[in-house]
């Protein structure tokens, strides 16, 4: 079978389930950056979440002819010896497996497609000589890898260090445990900045990714072929272009305060007051970038523009409007004052 034949046949092995968290966890933290890293390579790429490991990437989103598995642990002290990567773990006989029998089982179940399996940590591997970035396992300390080897063989009977050893990778990635999401932020923003011209607000679309990539590292559901595989588990170079040039757009139509206030016509207390629920507003709108947040705001949108666009005035429209508005802001934002109201009738109508 072809590499796309095995994506879309072969079945995932039992994760144990997730549970989706606020915070960004490092594995899809440092998927993250694998994605901005291999974008600026200007090459085809598909990275996945949680697909049979805890990253994997394909050289092509359509014609993928290889595929790289990522296997994403942490600790927080010491350094990773290749005995703990090949020591038996789980609660009862059969479900005990170590980390290079995970990942040898990749080689197995993806054949001659699966061409590097890497474990990927923040700490260093004290078997390996002044090891840095990826390094192969081959060329770990001699005595230390020939254990590995013998204790990966008892594991998995199919295992050929000739054939196999090649394929297997260990990546210190430089990811600090405590502050690895301020190093995504940075990098993010740097990203920007080479991309478009500009970072600022990096930190919108560093929530707008994360947020897929959270939802990509759910449970797969059943799939059709690999156009839905893609879809649900990968974000691919096609997806990045589209989401630079949407984020592009949208900060290019982000509204500005002086550009309403000239229409507004009103007592400068009153235009003052709503100056300030205007900039809490956008506050709160930039810290919930997210796919539910988006859909408000075209709902809001879709609501309010034809009223304004009937009305006389700009705040005669936004005051017949603000029925309308009330409930759509209120279930987004919780109970707030009209002002707040009518700035995000203001913002969105603008925008």
């Amino acid at each position: 079978m072809s590499l796309v034949d095995d994506l879309t046949r072969v079945p995932e092995r039992e994760t144990g389930g997730k549970t989706a968290l606020e915070r960004l966890d490092y594995q899809t933290a440092w998927g993250l950056l694998k994605v901005l890293q291999l974008h600026e390579t200007g090459r085809g790429y598909a990275v996945a979440f949680e697909f049979h490991d805890d990253i994997a990437e394909l050289d092509d989103k359509s014609e993928p002819k290889v595929i790289n598995f990522y296997q994403v642990k942490t600790t927080k002290a010491g350094a990773w010896s290749l005995a703990q990567i090949a020591q038996l773990r789980g609660k009862t006989r059969d479900s005990k497996s170590s980390y290079a029998g995970k990942m040898f089982d990749n080689l197995i179940r993806f054949g001659d497609g699966a061409r590097k399996v890497a474990f990927v940590t923040n700490r260093p591997l004290n078997d390996f000589p002044a090891a840095a970035g990826e390094v192969p396992l081959t060329g770990a300390d001699a005595k230390k890898l020939a254990k590995f080897v013998s204790a990966l063989k008892v594991e998995c009977p199919r295992f050929a260090e000739e054939k196999h050893l090649p394929s297997f990778a260990f990546l210190e990635c430089g990811l600090d445990l405590q502050r690895y999401e301020e190093t995504l932020l940075g990098e993010t923003t740097m990203f920007l900045e080479r991309a478009i011209g500009g970072g600022e607000h990096a930190r919108i679309f560093h929530l707008m990714l994360s947020d897929e990539c959270r939802r990509k590292s759910r449970k797969l559901s059943d799939l059709t072929g690999l156009d839905e595989l893609l879809r649900s588990k990968f974000l691919t170079r096609d997806d990045m272009e589209k989401r630079i040039a949407s984020f592009q757009k949208r900060r290019e139509s982000r509204p500005t305060w002086a550009s309403v206030a000239q229409h507004l016509g009103l007592p400068w207390q009153e235009e003052m007051a709503l100056e300030r629920a205007w900039r809490t507003y956008e506050t709160r709108r930039l810290e919930r970038v997210n796919a539910p947040m988006l859909a408000f705001e075209d709902r809001l949108k879709n609501v309010v523009a034809p009223i304004v666009n009937s009305s006389q005035t700009l705040m005669q429209g936004v005051d017949a409007a603000l029925t309308r508005a009330r409930p759509l802001v209120t279930e987004t934002f919780g109970p707030v004052a009209d002002d707040f109201v009518k700035a995000a009738i203001l913002y969105e109508y603008q925008r």
